[in-house]
């Protein structure tokens, strides 16, 4: 199943903080079991390549926990809408399979997945064509996982 257009323009909008197209967008996604699918594996594919860019297998856990941190500390709602054990062990679990995840729910691990990929764009300065680029992968990367 490909993943569409305007599912990898929802999440270019929300990654170029265009907050109105944004909504706007995520409202118009069809709502079809297979489109859901698809735009949720795409938030993943975009958390993933997100992390990748960011972090690597080696990294240290306290480099993880600040980041985090620091994360939250940008803002009360921030900081609020992100438990910074569920989000250290998110991003951990792109490199280690082993890592619990079974108290963070499929909502909660979602937006976990957004707000971080969010974070991550916006640090690395990720706009324009190389934002377009980043997407290309994370597109290609669902497309994989969903066979």
């Amino acid at each position: 199943m490909p993943i569409r257009d305007d599912q990898v323009a929802t999440i270019h909008a929300f990654l170029s903080a265009e907050n109105e197209r944004f909504q706007r967008l995520n409202q118009a996604l069809s709502g079809s079991p297979a489109a859901r699918k698809g735009y949720l594996v795409l938030i993943f594919a975009t958390f993933v390549e997100a992390v990748g860019h960011r972090f690597a297998a080696e990294t240290p856990q306290a480099e993880i926990i600040e980041y985090v941190a620091d994360v939250r500390a940008r803002s009360a709602d921030a900081a609020d809408r992100i438990d910074p054990d569920k989000a250290e062990r998110v991003i951990r679990a792109v490199f280690d399979d082993g890592v619990p995840l079974d108290d963070v729910d499929a909502g909660e691990r979602t937006e976990l997945e957004m707000v971080l990929a969010l974070a991550i764009v916006s640090d690395a300065g990720v706009t324009g064509t190389d934002l377009d680029g980043f997407l290309d992968r994370a597109r290609k990367r669902g497309e994989e996982i969903l066979g």
